[in-house]
């Protein structure tokens, strides 16, 4: 009789063969150019693996209703990429695409984008390059190097942190960041509650990109 395999150690021998794809294609933030991987191309690259640990992966969109006491009920619109072993989900991430009313060319736009962040996010992997200012490469490879050093030491608190803060990194809208804000509420709140210094930095992160969003439609504007 063989043993059944533990699900966490599935989803890290899957999270241990995906490695970063080739950032192929150029996108555009403003008058910033940067490369990134396609969602096509990901799962072209990581659809073998998930067949050879008999992992199936499923995107779906959702509707939620969040309720305030305040103003009218809004309606969210999400992206859920789930993986699953022997019936059972082993990972699973959120993407908030945006509230409802949205055009039908941001809503498709936008739950791409959702399907490739939430596929990186469960499979551990970077598609984007680094927007940072250009020069500063060395600066970001030690930036990474500790983080990831950091990831071992902390634990489950500090991943939460390195993957919003990467996605609050590549949101494009004012609206991406406060939708982020609300749908994470909750795991927020808990950090600040149990981690504060990681709280304050993602925090931080999340001004940050309030800030450059708003330069940038700011700039875009003005051309």
């Amino acid at each position: 009789m063989t043993a059944a395999k533990p699900k966490g150690s599935v989803l890290a021998r899957i999270q241990a063969d995906c490695k970063n794809p080739a950032k192929s294609t150029t996108g555009q933030i403003g008058t910033r150019e940067f490369q990134y991987a396609p969602l096509d191309q990901i799962l072209d690259e990581v659809r073998p693996i998930f067949k050879t640990h008999n992992v199936s992966c499923r995107a779906e969109t959702a509707i939620e209703e969040i309720a305030s006491t305040n103003a009218p009920t809004q309606v969210l619109m999400v992206v859920n990429t789930t993986l699953e072993f022997e019936g059972e989900t082993i990972a699973r991430s959120t993407y908030p695409v945006g509230f409802l009313p949205m055009n039908d060319k941001d809503i498709g736009s936008s739950i791409t984008y959702g399907r490739r962040y939430t596929l990186l996010g469960v499979l551990n992997i970077q598609g984007d390059e680094d927007l940072d200012a250009q020069g500063q490469a060395d600066k970001t490879n030690k930036k990474r190097s500790t983080t990831k050093k950091n990831n071992e030491k902390r634990g489950a608190a500090r991943e939460f942190v390195n993957t919003h803060v990467a996605a609050l990194a590549a949101f494009s809208t004012p609206n991406h960041v406060v939708t982020w804000e609300i749908t994470n509420k909750e795991a927020i709140n808990a950090l600040r509650d149990r981690h504060p210094k990681l709280h304050e930095e993602l925090m931080s992160a999340k001004d940050a990109a309030l800030v450059r969003v708003g330069n940038a439609m700011e700039a875009s504007g003005n051309a």
